[in-house]
């Protein structure tokens, strides 16, 4: 199994130049949210 810290590393890679923050759910899925910096848009991901 990928460990939480190496799918947030390949998200943030496969989702740059936005930024993201993330959540951990109970389940031990990755809930994020992406950022698009030139127009502050906010996409929700589960």
């Amino acid at each position: 199994m990928i460990s939480i810290l190496k799918r947030r590393h390949i998200i943030e890679c496969d989702f740059l130049p936005h930024s993201c923050t993330y959540t951990t759910n109970p389940d031990g899925s990755l809930m994020f949210k992406e950022f698009d910096s030139s127009t502050d848009r906010v996409d929700k991901h589960p």
